[in-house]
């Protein structure tokens, strides 16, 4: 189409200038696209603002309208034996969200034997740990595999993601916000009991012993609760009372 701006020969050229401008404005939607990003970003409050404006205006961009429907992405954290697995799978079956579990795909990536499985077969054998960018590269090419209608995309639910802190900055730093922290808090007797009970199950081999199982409980609190401040700062956290059987553990605070 072709744009045409009227204007009586009385006009200042700064008048027309403005009216130019307005014009412009109003044709391309700025203002709508302005508002929009500004509304996403009170909501999700980014730890780096400029990248997550950039990523937002592509998405405008490529899909129009459908790109301000937002990823719904929840996280679920706790200690060992919280309850992680059994309460995304009780979201995931009263509200049709689905599970992301990092650990599920570290296995399947050396399972497949790409490259990084490779790598990240290395590091498990040795005890080491997988670098972040392997983690969050992993968890964002899981999410950007959907592949029907914004619209229609179903909310996801992160199985023990992010641990520490720094995987929780980097996934932020490419624009993928949070909208929720479920935090399962229990206490230390009860993760310890849990632990204890399960140490015979096949993978938790590792909490055979009084010592394996302390040293589990030091991981998890010199590493996550760093996580969980620092969302209950940003006003996302939800704590939920994982002293009860995991089986009782509601769903009721979920959006």
């Amino acid at each position: 189409t072709v744009s045409v701006l009227y204007w009586d020969g009385m006009s200042t050229a700064e008048e027309r200038k403005k009216l130019a401008a307005e014009q412009y404005l109003a044709e391309n939607r700025v203002r709508w696209l302005l508002e929009n990003v500004t509304a996403d970003l009170i909501n999700f409050t980014p730890t780096r603002p400029h990248p997550f404006i950039v990523k937002r205006v592509r998405e405008v961009q490529e899909n129009g309208l459908v790109a301000m429907q937002r990823r719904h992405l929840i996280a679920v954290v706790g200690g060992p034996a919280s309850g992680k697995g059994m309460a995304c799978a009780h979201v995931a079956q009263e509200l049709g969200t689905v599970t992301i579990a990092p650990a599920e795909l570290l296995r399947n990536e050396v399972k497949d034997g790409s490259e990084m499985g490779k790598r990240v077969g290395e590091l498990l054998h040795a005890d080491a740990v997988v670098p972040k960018e392997f983690v969050t590269e992993l968890m964002r090419k899981k999410l950007d595999s959907y592949s029907g209608s914004a619209a229609d995309e179903p909310a996801y639910v992160l199985d023990g993601f992010p641990r520490n802190l720094e995987q929780a900055l980097h996934f932020e730093s490419h624009g993928t916000e949070l909208s929720k922290v479920i935090y399962l808090r229990a206490s230390d007797d009860t993760l310890t009991k849990r632990m204890e009970l399960r140490s015979t199950d096949n993978g938790h081999e590792d909490e055979s012993t009084a010592d394996q199982r302390s040293a589990k409980l030091r991981g998890f609190k010199r590493a996550t609760l760093p996580v969980i401040e620092y969302y209950k700062a940003l006003g996302k956290l939800v704590e939920v009372d994982a002293d009860q059987p995991p089986e009782r553990v509601e769903v009721w605070w979920l959006p």
